[in-house]
């Protein structure tokens, strides 16, 4: 969402978020530096750091306090 006012990123996600939800489908998408209120549409979140290590929070609306976080090794892959 580069370059898109805080607002008009809100708007896209949250049309994204409701065509998924109406569909029944999954939608995957790359976001930098979204706004808490962007996050919590998600309903899982993989969030990678600059060394490459991942976080995986079970759900956007919990992303303040996630009750499944698990770091990945990129090593691996």
């Amino acid at each position: 969402m580069s370059g898109l006012p805080h607002d008009m990123a809100k708007t896209v996600i949250r049309a994204l978020r409701a065509a998924a939800d109406k569909i029944g489908t999954t939608i995957i998408l790359s976001i930098h530096q979204p706004s808490p209120e962007i996050l919590a549409l998600a309903d899982n979140l993989i969030e990678i750091n600059d060394q490459g290590n991942a976080t995986c929070s079970k759900t956007g609306r919990d992303y303040a306090v996630a009750d499944t976080e698990t770091n990945i090794d990129s090593s691996s892959y």
